[in-house]
């Protein structure tokens, strides 16, 4: 673990970050949390070896895991608050990380990769499958509560995710690429009028290429696998007036 990685493993131990929610989809594990200013992140776990990222993969939709931490060949605070605090996957001794499964003491190569190898993953799912949302030192019975308010005025409409690339406040960086058709994004001045953005990882894509990809019977995100699209084209739920335009939910919201 080098130094940068380093510096968000301890931030564990200083910012106080919660796990709100948990789902297991298209053999991907999903993991909903709340972060040191109480944002909703998402953090995604591949287990299958023909997704769109790549088996073993772990990525955050935080505005760190695709800039500084990309840059610098780690993992956000996020990803290590999922794999060090709730699935206690890896285990620190004298500077150097370990997997824990509580039997055989392996040092790990995932900090140089930034893949799970097949036996981490295997790890991933016996803990996954113990995951509780009740009486553990990873959760909080308040911000759950808050989230699930803010997921079920989601559903009933009373607030709008927008889908418009230009309501979406990610950088777009020159070489990013539509995950559908793997075009260049900024491909002329008005391009940010021609792309749409998932609500739930904030991702880019080409609308056209996202409205081909949901004619053809997809109703996930291609990057993030959230059935939010599903809401894309309910006239109900869009022409309502939206009452926040954050780009990333916050607990802070909900009364």
């Amino acid at each position: 673990m080098n130094h940068s990685q380093k510096k968000r493993y301890d931030k564990l131990f200083t910012e106080p970050f919660y796990l709100l929610n948990t789902s297991y989809e298209n053999d991907t594990y999903i993991f909903y949390m709340s972060g040191s200013k109480q944002d909703v992140y998402t953090v995604t776990i591949y287990n299958d070896a023909n997704s769109s990222q790549g088996l073993g993969e772990i990525i955050c939709n935080c505005p760190d895991m695709s800039s500084w931490a990309k840059r610098q060949h780690v993992v956000c605070k996020h990803c290590c608050f999922i794999l060090f605090k709730v699935l206690k996957c890896f285990t620190i001794n004298s500077n150097k990380v370990y997997i824990n499964d509580g039997h055989n003491i392996i040092v790990t190569d995932f900090f140089n990769q930034l893949w799970l190898v097949q036996t981490e993953l295997d790890l991933v799912g016996k803990r996954f499958e113990k995951i509780t949302l009740t009486n553990n030192e990873y959760t909080n019975d308040k911000l759950i509560t808050k989230y699930n308010k803010l997921m079920g005025d989601v559903d009933s409409g009373k607030v709008v995710l927008t889908f418009e690339g230009k309501d979406n406040t990610k950088t777009i960086s020159p070489e990013d690429e539509c995950p559908i058709c793997s075009c260049e994004l900024l491909d002329d001045k008005n391009a940010i009028d021609k792309l749409l953005a998932c609500p739930i990882c904030h991702t880019y894509i080409h609308k056209e290429c996202m409205h081909i990809w949901i004619n053809h019977c997809h109703n996930t995100c291609v990057y993030c696998r959230s059935d939010i699209w599903k809401r894309y084209f309910c006239p109900l739920l869009q022409n309502k007036p939206k009452i926040s335009t954050q780009d990333y939910k916050n607990l802070n919201d909900v009364i």
